[in-house]
């Protein structure tokens, strides 16, 4: 009976440990989720990261200069909402010579849903239809033009 009884509370503990081993992992998981979906909804909490965002609907990718252009503010000001977004993973970017490039992140397939309905619910905005205006003009200028007028002859040379 004893030897039972020692098989029996061994057997027991081990199932207990796996099973509050189990439990910690699955409570880290939630925990890590509802980091990143804070940190997804931090990001898109800013009006100008997410003008950004849905320029980028619009376009499979823009390049630094066209999207400071967009949103009107400081070469230093559109790189720090960058980050935002390439540190929420929304957005990605590659360096093609001395531009940058951005794009929606393609393997984030779960975003996918959230962006579109960001567009659907904005789609008669009328900030955003000017955006999309402003948008055409800012990409018809040649990227090298586009950095010249906003930072001057020592832009480009």
């Amino acid at each position: 009976y004893l030897l039972s009884y020692a098989l029996y509370s061994l057997t027991t503990e081990i199932n207990h440990n796996t099973i509050i081993r189990q439990l910690a992992n699955y409570v880290i998981r939630i925990e890590v989720k509802v980091n990143k979906l804070t940190e997804v909804f931090k990001a898109l909490s800013d009006r100008n990261r997410l003008r950004i965002v849905l320029a980028l609907t619009k376009y499979d990718e823009l390049c630094a200069c066209q999207l400071t252009e967009l949103i009107q503010v400081t070469s230093a000001t559109a790189s720090r909402h960058m980050g935002v977004l390439i540190s929420a993973k929304i957005v990605e970017s590659r360096k093609d010579g001395r531009w940058v490039f951005y794009r929606l992140c393609k393997e984030q397939s779960d975003l996918n849903a959230l962006i579109h309905w960001v567009e659907l619910q904005l789609r008669n905005d009328s900030a955003a239809k000017l955006d999309e205006k402003d948008l055409a003009k800012i990409t018809s200028i040649d990227p090298e033009e586009l950095c010249r007028e906003q930072r001057g002859a020592k832009c480009c040379s």
